[in-house]
């Protein structure tokens, strides 16, 4: 990675927790980014050495690698790592790079100059690729089938009522944008107020595009790699997710932001239809989660839910 101060420095962000193997290649990944101005963040929930003693191997080569150890986990299932590397990075740019994800070498570089020279720019993603823990690529599925044909640009307010009114994140995953880290206003992990639990990417995305525009490039600039060690198999998570959709859905038409009258009726409908779809049987469903308050809550939700699109 050469070094150009003369542009603008951008912070690539590594949440690491408990794993080495993914992380070896993640973290290669950011070394042969292209753009000449990046410093790599990692902070480290990890419970054992492992990931520390590979990440000094690395920096005996590289002295743009910041590591903090966080002494175990900080706790909210790795969200409050995810915000630390936001803190304590230097950058103007921010990209994060989830620990078992890869960049292409020219993501960076493809996505920069979008924001350095049109302010009204607030978001800029990809098209990613699927991989499995070989690194093999799988066909596009639901989540990652290009947006466009081409390199486009969408309005903010348009692309904020899709994702809401679909309860659908098709910007990505962290590993897949780039933002300015003075665009983000208050706290990080909270939308409007409420504290996000699992779906702080997406709160952070429409935080932006409240903002300002998308710009979608055409081109894979990441792999997102699907494993069965992924927190997204975790059933806890999964309500998580449902509660915070709810969340993301209510406060956004409360503040006027995105939905009109019909949109919002028509998120909370959907919404109302993916809950009953995963969970038909609720009372059983509620027996494998780990914390059966989330049940109640999902409920209370449901029920509040429910009332609202019968107004």
């Amino acid at each position: 990675m050469n070094l150009d101060k003369s542009v603008p420095l951008v912070s690539i962000l590594i949440p690491a927790y408990n794993q080495t193997v993914f992380l070896e290649k993640a973290l290669g990944s950011a070394l042969q980014q292209d753009y000449p101005n990046c410093e790599i963040v990692i902070c480290d929930d990890s419970t054992t050495g492992d990931v520390k003693l590979l990440v000094e191997q690395f920096r005996q080569n590289y002295d743009k690698i910041s590591y903090y150890n966080n002494n175990g986990p900080l706790g909210g299932r790795g969200i409050f790592n995810y915000k630390k590397c936001f803190e304590v990075c230097q950058g103007q740019y921010i990209s994060y790079l989830s620990h078992d994800d890869l960049y292409m070498s020219n993501k960076v570089s493809s996505m920069i100059h979008y924001l350095t020279d049109d302010a009204n720019i607030k978001l800029v993603t990809s098209y990613r690729k699927l991989i499995d823990s070989a690194d093999n690529i799988f066909q596009d599925i639901d989540i990652n089938r290009p947006l466009f044909d081409v390199t486009t640009r969408v309005a903010g307010k348009d692309m904020g009522r899709f994702i809401l009114r679909n309860i659908f994140n098709v910007i990505g995953e962290p590993t897949t944008t780039l933002f300015r880290k003075a665009d983000i206003d208050g706290e990080l992990l909270e939308y409007k107020g409420y504290q996000l639990r699992c779906l702080i990417d997406v709160g952070i995305w429409l935080k932006l595009l409240a903002k300002g525009d998308l710009l979608y490039i055409r081109e894979p600039l990441s792999q997102f790699r699907l494993h069965s060690e992924q927190n997204s198999c975790n059933k806890d998570l999964e309500v998580l997710g449902r509660i915070d959709w709810y969340k993301l859905i209510t406060l956004s038409y409360k503040d006027n932001v995105f939905l009109s009258d019909e949109d919002y009726k028509a998120a909370i409908a959907a919404w109302v239809g993916s809950v009953y779809k995963l969970y038909p049987q609720p009372e059983r469903f509620k027996a494998i989660l780990e914390n059966e308050n989330l049940y109640a809550e999902l409920m209370e939700c449901y029920t509040e839910a429910f009332a609202n699109i019968f107004k």
